[in-house]
């Protein structure tokens, strides 16, 4: 898995799958592909600022359709390289900077 990720260090990212996503198996490290939501910059900030909000304030109701939902965090959100974030999310991410 190492190799892999640092061969390809923008394509694939280290996460743990914790236990609660196949039971009956242990939590194990793995390569991850990130998912991104993709918007034009030409979209309109509120509706950007808006849907950034959603995704992350309600991450815990989507868990409940989709387990892998359970791992959307604002702590690694953000990280998009070498995908520029939407100037409205990028702001939405400022806001809630400790």
């Amino acid at each position: 898995m190492e190799t892999l990720i640092a061969r390809h260090p923008l394509e694939y990212v280290p996460v743990v799958v914790p236990a609660t996503m196949y039971p009956p198996l242990e939590a194990a490290p793995a390569p991850a592909v990130p998912t991104l939501l993709a918007a034009s910059p030409s979209m309109d900030d509120a509706l950007a600022y808006w849907l950034t909000d959603q995704l992350f304030t309600h991450a815990d109701e989507l868990s409940r359709v989709r387990l892998e939902a359970g791992q959307i965090n604002p702590r690694t959100g953000a990280a998009t390289t070498p995908v520029a974030l939407h100037p409205a999310a990028r702001r939405w991410f400022r806001d809630r900077k400790p």
